[in-house]
């Protein structure tokens, strides 16, 4: 479900008016399992409905992308811009800085300690995802890898203000779709890049 959520949101960020999933077995259970499976409706589209194009998109094959500055449009390939060095990471918000998010960074940085000259800065998307990634023991390997946890939600953005200048050129992880090399502000971002020794 948090992969709908992301992608729905990210729709709008790429000019769509809506970006919208039909309702089925798992939006019922996502709407249960948060106390409000009372408030189910269903949503599809008409039988009859007509699209001015459809764009079909195997998801398996798309290559993860990296956006440059100093726009959210300024793509390469990931493997285009291994051996970056960064200064920051930025993961987390509320749009990606969910449970699974957070699971396999900790899992990634499971004894790693941070590169010394990088910054990590994990904000986590919830209240509840924040109690969930402590109890399952995430947040404690995060720190011992040397992150700094923020508090939970999307008050990261404003954070950002405080911290962007602290280094020159930080990779931020805001969003499923992009990870941005940005020095003066951020766009959506996801991928994260180890910090080159």
């Amino acid at each position: 479900m948090y992969q709908r959520l992301t992608i729905a949101n990210m729709a709008v960020e790429a000019g769509a008016k809506v970006g919208l999933f039909p309702s089925d077995k798992i939006t019922r259970d996502f709407l249960t399992e948060r106390g409000r499976g009372g408030n189910y409706n269903p949503l599809y589209p008409d039988a009859e409905a007509n699209y001015e194009r459809v764009i079909p998109v195997n998801i398996s094959q798309l290559e993860p992308m990296l956006s440059l500055p100093h726009a959210v449009d300024n793509v390469r390939p990931v493997a285009k811009v291994k051996g970056v060095k960064i200064q920051q990471a930025f993961i987390g918000t509320c749009a990606n800085g969910r449970l699974e998010d957070l699971a396999v960074v900790a899992e990634m940085l499971k004894d790693e300690k941070r590169h010394p000259g990088t910054r990590l800065i994990i904000a986590p998307a919830s209240r509840q995802v924040l109690i969930r990634a402590i109890e399952k023991g995430y947040i404690r390997s995060l720190i011992e890898a040397g992150a700094a946890i923020l508090p939970p939600g999307c008050a990261a953005w404003e954070y950002w203000e405080t911290v962007k200048f602290a280094f020159p050129l930080p990779i931020v992880i805001f969003r499923e779709e992009w990870a941005t090399l940005q020095p003066w502000y951020t766009w959506p971002a996801r991928r994260l890049l180890r910090p080159q020794p």
